[in-house]
């Protein structure tokens, strides 16, 4: 693998399938450019941001046959406007509801079975909240209420695994909740929630009406933190916390492959040198523990053509870093 040898001559399978990618050698270049423009003004108690951006994103894909000494070439131009507009009040008492909308544009990388270029995904939002930060204290609560509809979603090809496939449309409609407190000078809390109810509205396949693969209908994390601030230990801190995932399907018909949620426990330790000399201030050593109790569980699984294949998630991390900033 690190002295590869292009070129070289192979018998000829007699089971050989001439559509098969293992014969191809596919070479794509993208090229995005785009020009925007926003503003940004303060009405009274009203905080208003706009944008509107124009991209033109231009694709060639040439694929050639290693077997039959053919190549053939794709290019593909994609452009659209898209644009975000954004409203907040902020009350004096701290609550500051918000409503925005936005589109987007994305172009893809890579190729379909049959080596035809992706489609951009594009995107439309709909969402309102509300954000509350009470005047003089450390706590911030936002919560909000989202519809998003994408087209050209990326999904795993189900009869060759090693390319993608696109869904025409899908719909996710859902709520979240997030909060960060301060309850004391030593303990910090951060909580989050999300609900999320993802439908395949427009699609030719048997996805339709169903769930996509990979997504689940909840989300949930809770993150303590404790940081001693007097005494010998001044400055050392330990935190824990807890991810949720809920159940996924690893089928478009959301019939043969159930994936069980999980749960992971996190940990982390730090300590602020600056409690041991003033010199360090901004300096952080810590060591964070992701999936501390090792345990196994299986993040993913996707229905194939001949088979079931599923993923096993990350295993125990420990990371040591050191951080300063100024």
């Amino acid at each position: 693998m690190f002295n590869p040898v292009y070129n070289t001559s192979f018998i000829l399978n007699p089971l050989y399938d001439p559509t098969s990618a293992v014969n191809t050698r596919t070479q794509q270049y993208l090229e995005q450019n785009g020009i925007y423009a926003q503003e940004q003004m303060k009405i009274g108690g009203f905080n208003i941001v706009g944008g509107l951006r124009y991209d033109v994103a231009q694709s060639n894909t040439d694929t050639l046959d290693l077997v039959a000494l053919s190549a053939d070439g794709v290019r593909q131009t994609d452009h659209a406007t898209t644009g975000r507009i954004g409203v907040i009040y902020d009350f004096a008492n701290g609550i500051a509801p918000y409503a925005t909308y936005a589109t987007s544009f994305s172009p893809n990388v890579g190729t379909t079975s049959t080596f035809a270029p992706l489609k951009p995904t594009t995107g439309e939002l709909y969402e309102v909240g509300v954000k509350y930060q009470p005047p003089g204290q450390k706590i911030f609560v936002q919560a909000s209420l989202f519809d998003l509809t994408q087209q050209n979603v990326l999904t795993v090809d189900p009869a060759n695994p090693t390319f993608r496939s696109q869904i025409g449309e899908v719909n996710s409609k859902g709520f979240e909740i997030e909060g960060k407190a301060s309850i004391t000078n030593h303990l910090d809390v951060i909580a989050s929630y999300t609900h999320l109810n993802s439908i395949v509205t427009q699609s030719l396949n048997i996805d339709l009406g169903k769930r996509p693969t990979w997504i689940p209908n909840d989300i949930a994390a809770f993150w303590v933190d404790y940081t001693l601030r007097e005494g010998p230990l001044n400055g050392f801190g330990a935190a824990l916390g807890a991810r949720y995932t809920g159940q996924t399907w690893g089928d478009m018909a959301n019939i043969l492959l159930d994936i069980p949620g999980y749960t992971l426990i996190d940990a982390a330790l730090h300590y602020d040198l600056e409690a041991l000399d003033p010199r360090f201030k901004g300096a952080r050593l810590s060591i964070n523990a992701t999936n501390v109790f090792d345990r196994i569980y299986v993040s993913e699984c996707t229905v194939q053509a001949f088979d079931n294949a599923c993923v096993y998630g990350l295993r125990r991390q420990v990371i040591a870093s050191l951080r300063y900033r100024w």
